[in-house]
């Protein structure tokens, strides 16, 4: 394989796991008639999950970047 190549199977990769970390793990969103309770455990859980979309975001960039340097590789 070529680095071309390689970078842009890097490239794909990045932005799949990147695209399923903010599908599957980002922040919950509140139900229309939820108790008390029920929202404040939601809350912790938000507050603990705060890195998970900037992982998620930074990983679609990181694809983006690799995508670039790819094309310029690529003459």
């Amino acid at each position: 394989m070529t680095t071309v190549k390689i970078m842009n199977l890097a490239s794909a990769t990045c932005g799949v796991l990147g695209t399923l970390i903010l599908f599957y793990f980002a922040y919950e969103q509140p139900g229309g008639l939820q108790s008390i309770e029920g929202v404040l455990g939601m809350r912790g859980r938000n507050l603990r999950r705060r890195w998970v979309p900037s992982l998620g975001l930074g990983l679609i960039m990181a694809s983006f970047l690799l995508q670039g340097v790819a094309v310029m590789l690529d003459d």
